[in-house]
């Protein structure tokens, strides 16, 4: 199955510029502004790639144990390129689901946001614990 990829670029020294996608078209689409449903295929694909990058680098950032294979698996890597490589990923396993390669990736779009969900309110409560009483 062949298909439809959004270009690289990865001499592009800022990371939304380099897969694509911009920061503020992300954050819309993790909060529900933007219907991830209503991106065409190759937009959904970048956009579950680009998050399990973000939550890779929280697990690396945080010493989570899995963050050594990580780091193996990123070392001498452009954010970018490390983006199309887990894109590559997606495309591969998406392509295995039983209903077609969109649900697979709408599916692991629900699993994705949702664990960046977590990690959001996790952090908002550690915040909140921290913050100065007003």
């Amino acid at each position: 199955m062949n298909i439809q990829r959004l270009p690289f670029d990865h001499e592009k020294q800022n990371f939304f510029e380099a897969v694509g996608v911009s920061a503020e078209k992300l954050a819309n689409i993790l909060a529900n502004s933007i219907p991830f449903s209503s991106l065409p295929l190759e937009e959904r694909i970048r956009v579950v790639a680009c998050t399990a990058h973000f939550i890779i680098n929280y697990a690396m950032e945080n010493r989570y144990v899995t963050s050594v294979v990580f780091s193996l698996l990123t070392a001498n890597k452009k954010p970018s390129e490390c983006v199309e490589q887990l894109e590559e990923g997606v495309i591969t396993l998406a392509s295995k689901h039983p209903l077609g390669i969109e649900r697979g990736v709408d599916d692991m779009y629900l699993v994705i946001s949702s664990i960046v969900n977590g990690l959001i309110s996790r952090d908002l409560e550690e915040f909140k614990q921290h913050a100065p009483i007003q």
